[in-house]
C-alpha cells in the first residue's frame, strides 16, 4: 500500500473533527477489506494453477501464477510493514524505514510489469511460432532471476532518495477534562530537490514505461498476425478465435495494472515536479494499489475455461 500519497502535510484535528477521525478509522478497515479480498483471491489462483501442475504447462501459466504469488508476498510483507509505521509511536522521524518500504513497493511493482512483459513475449512466440517453441523447454528459474533482478536494480535508488521522509497526523482528542494528543505518521514523498525528480523520472520510465512499450510491441504483433489469418478461410478459425480469447484476456489484465499501479506512479512522478498533492488522489491511489490485487483472479476467472475448470474440480 503506498501510504506515502495520503497526506503531504502535517494536519491537527480536534474534537471538533470528531467524524474525520471516524472516518479515517473506516478508511483504514475498507483497506484491509481490499487486502484481505486481494490475498482469498489470490490463493485461489494459486491453487487452481498448482493443481495438476497447470502452472508447469507452460511459460504463461507459470507467470501468471508468479503474478499471484507475487501479490500474496507484497500483501503479507509491504503492507503491514507499512501499517505499523502509521501505528507505531516513533520518537523520531522513521526516514530510513520509509525508504526501505518504497523500495519494495516499487520492486513489487516493477516485478508486476517485467512479469506480464515475460508472458507477452511468451504469447507472441507461442501464437506466431509454436512449433519452434516447443523446440525449447524454458528454464523457468532463469526468468525469475530476470525479473527480480530488473525490478530490484529499478527500485533500489529509491534508497538514496533524500525526498523520502515522514509527516505525523495528530488526533487532540479530551480525555478527563484534559487534551491527549495522537500521531500517526506517514510517509511522504517531498517535491525539493533535482535528485529526488531524477530517480522518480527514472523510476518511472524504466520500471513503467518500458515495459509498457515492451508489452505494447508484443501484442500488436500478435494483433496483426491473427488478423492475416482470419482472412484466410483455409485456416482453423475456431482455433483462431480461441487464441483471440486469450489474447483479449491478457490485454485486459495488463489494462486493469496500468490502470491500478501506473496512475499511483504517475501521480508520484507529478508530485517530484512540485505538483501539490491532495489528499482525495492519495486516498485514490492507495485503493487502485490494493484493488490491483483482484484484477488477475477476475479476469482470469472470466475468460480461462481451463482455470473454470479446475475450479469446479476443486468443489
Amino acid at each position: 500500500m503506498n501510504t506515502s500519497a495520503i497526506i503531504s502535510s502535517p494536519v491537527q484535528w480536534t474534537s471538533s473533527l470528531l467524524s474525520q477521525l471516524t472516518l479515517f478509522f473506516f478508511g483504514c478497515l475498507l483497506l484491509l477489506c481490499l487486502v484481505i479480498v486481494g490475498l482469498v483471491a489470490n490463493i485461489t489462483v494459486c491453487v487452481v494453477m498448482f493443481r495438476g501442475g497447470r502452472f508447469k504447462k507452460h511459460l504463461s501459466n507459470f507467470m501468471l501464477f508468479h503474478l499471484s504469488i507475487t501479490d500474496i508476498a507484497y500483501r503479507l510483507i509491504v503492507v503491514p510493514g507499512q501499517w505499523a509505521s502509521i501505528f507505531y509511536p516513533f520518537e523520531t522521524k522513521p526516514t530510513m524505514f520509509c525508504k526501505v518500504a518504497k523500495t519494495f513497493l516499487y520492486t513489487f511493482n516493477t516485478a508486476v510489469f517485467t512479469s506480464l512483459v515475460v508472458t507477452a513475449f511468451d504469447r507472441h512466440q507461442s501464437i506466431t511460432r509454436p512449433f519452434q517453441r516447443l523446440k525449447h523447454k524454458p528454464k523457468l528459474y532463469r526468468y525469475l532471476l530476470a525479473v527480480w533482478g530488473y525490478s530490484i536494480v529499478c527500485a533500489l535508488p529509491q534508497m538514496l532518495n533524500s525526498g523520502n521522509g515522514t509527516h505525523a497526523v495528530n488526533f487532540t482528542l479530551p480525555a478527563k477534562g484534559a487534551n491527549s494528543t495522537y500521531a500517526v505518521h506517514f510517509c511522504v514523498s517531498s517535491n525539493t530537490g533535482s535528485s529526488q525528480r531524477r530517480v522518480a523520472l527514472i523510476y518511472f520510465v524504466l520500471g513503467f514505461l518500458v515495459p509498457l512499450l515492451m508489452i505494447t510491441v508484443a501484442y500488436s504483433k500478435i494483433s496483426i498476425f491473427l488478423w492475416k489469418k482470419s482472412r484466410n478461410r483455409m485456416i482453423n478459425q475456431a482455433a483462431l478465435k480461441s487464441k483471440g480469447k486469450a489474447l483479449r484476456m491478457l490485454v485486459l489484465m495488463v489494462l486493469g495494472f496500468v490502470i491500478c499501479l501506473g496512475v499511483p506512479q504517475l501521480y508520484e512522478l507529478m508530485k517530484s515536479f512540485g505538483f501539490k498533492g491532495q489528499a482525495a488522489i492519495g486516498v485514490l491511489s492507495v485503493i487502485l494499489y490494493l484493488s490491483s490485487s483482484v484484477i488477475n483472479p477476475v479476469i482470469y476467472g472470466l475468460y480461462s475455461a481451463e482455470f473454470k475448470q479446475g475450479l469446479k474440480q476443486g468443489r
